[in-house]
């Protein structure tokens, strides 16, 4: 489930090289407290507001205003699938209780957010474990067929089949391309990105036998030539 609307302009999957280089980029996890204080400062700034004085932001608008501030700290943090508002990946809905309660503590919302963002390049790496390997079995001029199941049961794991998890299944897909040097053509992405929401509805854990042809898929993308 995304709670709101700011990700559809970032709608687009980020290239896996492109998040590597993010990810080395990114500033130390010291830097969390001087970020958990900007977001507390901005957030209660925000809700201090008085309603017959000033126009007060929609819950949404404030989580947008907290999707800026990790914009523009975060290098590798963006679009659909890496944001805390991807709950199927940050069980962040779990924390999101300033939008129902606007009386909870800010601290406890700040952190419930920076604790679903920590989430998002713990998948990133347990991901990049796997394509390395990978690459070098696609090269030889075989499907990686381990490290494809593996990327099912890992997004399984991570969002338990939660909301729109095939989005992040997705993802992670696109990413197994580009890592072993087969980027997928926009065509292509669509049919897959169809087929995955047809054959993974939103909250549906997959069965065995649905499992099995998610894997079938994946493995015959992968034996294709790649036609730009």
């Amino acid at each position: 489930m995304w709670v709101h609307g700011y990700q559809g302009s970032q709608a687009a999957v980020r290239p896996w090289p492109d998040l590597m280089t993010a990810l080395r980029d990114a500033p130390p996890a010291a830097h969390r407290d001087a970020l958990r204080e900007q977001m507390r400062s901005r957030l209660e700034s925000e809700l201090a507001r008085d309603p017959e004085e000033e126009e007060v932001l929609t819950p949404n608008q404030l989580i947008d205003v907290m999707e800026h501030i990790l914009l523009g700290t975060l290098p590798w943090y963006g679009g659909q699938v890496l944001s805390f508002t991807n709950t199927s990946l940050t069980g962040w809905s779990a924390a999101a209780q300033f939008l129902t309660q606007p009386k909870t503590p800010v601290p406890h919302s700040v952190d419930g957010i920076l604790d679903a963002v920590e989430r998002l390049p713990r998948h990133l790496h347990s991901l990049d474990v796997l394509f390395a390997p990978a690459r070098e079995i696609v090269q030889s001029g075989a499907p990686p067929v381990d490290a494809i199941e593996a990327v099912l049961d890992i997004t399984i794991d991570a969002t338990g089949c939660r909301g729109e998890w095939q989005r992040t299944l997705f993802a992670g897909f696109l990413w197994m391309h580009e890592a072993c040097g087969v980027p997928l053509p926009e065509h292509r992405r669509a049919a897959i990105r169809s087929w995955l929401h047809q054959v993974c509805p939103a909250g549906y854990s997959p069965e065995p036998m649905t499992r099995a042809e998610i894997l079938s898929a994946m493995i015959q993308s992968l034996q294709r030539p790649v036609r730009w």
